[in-house]
């Protein structure tokens, strides 16, 4: 009996993300896990996630569902239980230089809205093939609560999500 949560690393291509949600700046990116199949004791998960912003009365619009697709090039993560899920966010937190450089602003953030703002680059980006290229890969982590929260890369950019809970929802 290995009782055992599933993780394999996922893709999300950046042009279902812009199907999903067509014609908006994308403020936030949620994923959360879905179960996808059991076999025997174990529980295997896959990632979906929606693109939002608020609108002009700050509540949050989002797009459809997109599925990530399996990342066959990794080995999916298997964790013992208990572990606790939960939304998973990357923040565009539309960060000026003064902001960037302050010794208070976390180094979390500065690499979300890094790769937020080349997300959103790539979304208004007249070049086609640069939207049909583009991938975000996401390999699962485990915190020391321990939750699931996600190692995100696309080109040279890498940060990491916030799990929503428990840390409080940014944006």
């Amino acid at each position: 009996m290995a009782n055992q949560v599933i993780l394999p690393a996922q893709k999300l291509l950046l042009s279902d993300l812009k199907a999903s949600f067509p014609n908006k700046k994308i403020k936030k990116v949620f994923f959360q896990c879905e179960l996808r199949s059991i076999s025997g004791n174990d529980a295997t998960f896959g990632v979906i996630a929606y693109a939002g912003k608020r609108n002009p009365l700050n509540k949050w619009i989002v797009g459809t569902k997109v599925n990530c697709i399996i990342d066959e090039a990794l080995p999916a993560q298997r964790f013992d239980i208990p572990l606790a899920f939960g939304n998973n966010e990357l923040v565009d937190f539309n960060f000026d230089s003064k902001k960037k450089k302050s010794k208070k602003t976390s180094p979390k953030n500065i690499s979300q809205d890094k790769l937020m703002s080349a997300i959103n680059r790539i979304l208004k980006s007249k070049d086609k093939s640069k939207l049909l290229d583009s991938i975000l890969y996401l390999k699962p982590k485990l915190s020391r609560n321990p939750h699931i929260y996600y190692e995100v890369t696309m080109d040279t950019s890498r940060t990491i999500t916030n799990p929503s809970p428990p840390a409080p929802p940014e944006g």
